[in-house]
């Protein structure tokens, strides 16, 4: 390298890459613009399929001049192509072996577009002045002692010996298409892969959220999964062309920052679910994880093969995932639609469909909306059980749409059980199955559950949001405590979680703390109700009152349960009870706490509680 860049040639290789850029596509980014790709042929690159797709792009651009540094013979597909022979070099510049390689690049550079020849090319005047574009040296394994020393150099030997040796996180895929605005496929993607490998027994995937947080990052591998607590990173990029799609793939070592595996995949766009198939067995099986047939048959049965749908998905799912006002998640639910009017056997679009309409009916809708918003996530949810019955997220959507719509808690139930069957590895499943155990009190089931699922997405403030809740139902007040204040250090100002720390300092005895978190709540109905509790225990029973009255004064705002918190807590168990009914009959999802709210804790010995929870099935 230093003598190509002392006779005036600009190089790149892999020594440029950043400390937190992405291996797979800083290098494809390069191959893309280089002038020239110099392969270096030897006994350890030959073997390398990282080595034969870099060298495979500058045949395909018909920019690559090889090298040879022993007898080694070059790949299948390389061998028509002569190598420049650099086995007796002596390291001087004016040596032939060099000028020869001078030689080759000048023609390559100046326009030359036959790569056979380069070897024996003469007559050309050398360039004094490097090209306008950069030269890559491809196989860099040719030389790893010095690639090594490169990695210690930036401190990327970092150990991670402590997380476990099947676990692994995808990275966002890098968008290489022209489009800026196709970074919604590539992170939809990324999504699906995550979802793909955590469906594999066995193999612990961090999750979504914070996989995703390292989008653009400058952080270097070891520093990547040390944050996941990962011992392997998949990173890769996607490069979209009309109805054709490139993705590369790599697993990357981040101890010594090397890929143990890299491939390339070309797929026509409605080859996109089997190319995430063919990924994930390549993954499981470099870590040695078996993956079963069922497996892959359940993966390929919730998806598409519809590029229009699949492209609407995705679309749709970044919405959805980007959440804000109404009109975000009616823009996510007119995607979701599309998908399935694009193919109506898109299982997991449906369950997409149904879990923006459940969001659109819980925070957006008054009760007429509400119940036909309603009546449509579980329409939906249904639909995508029937279309693929053994996903996790199609059975984790039925038991959101069972609970919140219908009070079947016992349907509910048995629909998480089966998605955490099917989706033990899968972090979204996890804190949703989880969070329904605590609140029900199932505690030996939930709260490892929603603790597995805070290790598995340990950057995703809603994670420990719902730890949070699900000591909190536990009555852990004190570690309830600290992971709500842990999605708050990763989210400021995230709903519902003041008000939560408020009732777990006030059910400590600390009222002032307790008011000034429910103060701090943006949620109204969750700060009304706080402040209506907090300021009655205070003896401030006008204020209570007033607090009181706000909170039910929104006709569109369904506050039943909450009404019957507020009055368990003043000691008027009839007027709660009135609310209760009233909350049953309008089907208020906020039963579902019933079995462990320490808000209801005043009714617990009458008989009408116990009466009330066997009629919801909650008993």
């Amino acid at each position: 390298m230093g003598a190509l860049e002392a006779a005036g040639r600009r190089v790149w290789w892999d020594h440029h890459i950043e400390g937190g850029a992405a291996f797979a596509r800083e290098i494809e980014a390069a191959l893309r613009d280089a002038a020239a790709v110099i392969v270096v042929w030897s006994r350890s690159s030959v073997d390398s399929d990282w080595v034969r797709d870099e060298a495979a792009v500058g045949r395909d651009r018909r920019r690559l001049v090889p090298i040879r540094l022993d007898d080694a013979a070059a790949p299948l597909g390389f061998r028509q192509y002569q190598a420049i022979g650099f086995e007796s070099w002596d390291g001087r510049s004016e040596a032939d072996p060099f000028q020869s390689l001078l030689r080759a690049l000048d023609r390559i550079s100046l326009g030359g577009s036959e790569p056979a020849a380069v070897a024996g090319a003469t007559g050309l005047a050398e360039r004094t002045r490097s090209p306008s574009r950069r030269l890559l040296l491809a196989g860099a394994v040719a030389v790893p002692a010095v690639t090594a020393g490169i990695w210690f150099g930036r401190g990327w030997l970092t150990t991670t010996a402590s997380a476990p040796a099947n676990s692994i996180a995808v990275l966002p895929f890098a968008n290489l298409s022209a489009d800026p605005a196709q970074d919604y496929f590539s992170d939809g993607l990324t999504g699906e892969l995550i979802d793909a490998l955590a469906s594999i027994p066995g193999l612990q995937v961090a999750g979504r959220i914070s996989s995703a947080s390292f989008k653009d990052s400058k952080a270097g591998p070891a520093e990547i999964a040390r944050r996941l607590s990962v011992s392997t990173l998949l990173d890769g990029s996607v490069q979209r062309d009309g109805d054709r799609v490139r993705i590369s793939a790599e697993l990357i070592d981040p101890a010594s920052g090397y890929e143990r595996w890299a491939k390339n995949y070309d797929h026509d766009l409605r080859d996109v679910l089997a190319t995430q198939t063919n990924i994930a067995q390549a993954v499981a099986g470099e870590l040695q994880v078996k993956l079963l047939g069922r497996d892959v048959a359940r993966l390929q049965a919730a998806g598409t093969s519809a590029p229009v749908a699949n492209d609407a998905y995705l679309e749709g799912l970044r919405l959805f995932q980007q959440g804000g006002g109404e009109s975000v998640y009616r823009q996510a639910l007119a995607q979701f639609d599309a998908a399935v009017a694009a193919d109506p056997g898109f299982a997991v679009a449906h369950a997409a469909r149904a879990r923006v309409l459940l969001t659109l009916a819980d925070e957006f809708s008054g009760p007429a909306a509400q119940q036909q918003a309603g009546a449509q996530a579980l329409a939906a949810a249904h639909k995508a059980v029937a279309l693929a019955p053994d996903l996790a997220e199609t059975q984790a959507t039925l038991g959101n749409a069972l609970a919140n719509i219908l009070l079947d808690f016992a349907g509910a139930r048995a629909a998480y059980a089966r998605a955490l069957a099917t989706g033990p590895g899968q972090a979204g499943v996890l804190y949703r199955v989880g969070l329904f155990q605590c609140w029900i009190g199932d505690f030996g089931a939930g709260l490892p559950a929603v603790r597995r699922a805070a290790t598995l997405d340990p950057l995703n403030p809603a994670a420990f949001a719902v730890l949070g809740r699900g000591l909190l139902a536990a009555r852990r007040w004190v570690e309830a405590i600290a992971a709500l204040r842990q999605a708050l250090a990763l989210s400021p100002g995230r709903n519902a979680v003041h008000g939560y720390i408020g009732e777990a300092l006030m059910q400590q005895g600390d009222l002032t703390g307790a008011q000034m978190e429910y103060a701090a709540e943006p949620v109204d109905h969750l700060r009304l109700m706080g402040q209506a509790i907090t300021l009655h225990r205070a003896g401030q029973t006008a204020a209570a009152e007033a607090a009181f009255n706000e909170l039910v004064a929104d006709p569109n705002d369904v506050v039943l349960y909450e009404q019957a918190q507020v009055f368990a807590q003043w000691g008027q168990p009839e007027r709660a009870f009135a609310a209760l009914d009233a909350a049953v009959k309008a089907r208020d999802d906020g039963l579902v706490l019933l079995n462990t709210d320490s808000m209801i804790d005043p009714l617990r010995q009458d008989l009408r509680l116990a009466a009330l929870r066997r009629k919801l099935g909650l008993a």
